[in-house]
């Protein structure tokens, strides 16, 4: 056996090996990937309301906004 063919063959065995992995890994994520999409799906308008307003409390603290609030200024 050449040298060429062992390393082909080597080569080819590590493919192999890695296309099975990234198989396993998909089939291991799929459920997680449904379950994201039904937690963003029940609680999105919860998440981009909180995103909202840590956005306008950022803002805030650097002073670009006087209340972070939906509140009346007294």
């Amino acid at each position: 056996m050449a040298a060429s063919d062992v390393g082909d063959r080597v080569w080819l065995r590590m493919r192999m090996v890695n296309l099975g992995f990234k198989d396993n890994l998909k089939a291991e994520l799929a459920p997680a990937k449904d379950t994201e999409s039904e937690f963003a799906r029940r609680h999105g308008d919860k998440i981009k309301r909180d995103l909202d307003a840590a956005e306008k409390q950022r803002k805030n603290s650097q002073g670009e906004t006087k209340a972070w609030r939906d509140e009346p200024e007294e």
